[in-house]
């Protein structure tokens, strides 16, 4: 599924919810907490 096809998906059933896109890998709760900013498992 793409990106695109995502948001359309929640656009039409569940539009209060925002898609975010990561500027880096968030495969691992270590690498998602960097990315966002926050201490993993926070």
């Amino acid at each position: 599924m793409s990106a695109q096809s995502v948001r359309a998906f929640l656009a039409a059933r569940a539009p209060d919810i925002a898609v975010i896109e990561a500027h880096a890998s968030t495969a691992t709760v270590a690498d998602a907490a960097a990315v966002h900013g926050v201490a993993p498992g926070q």
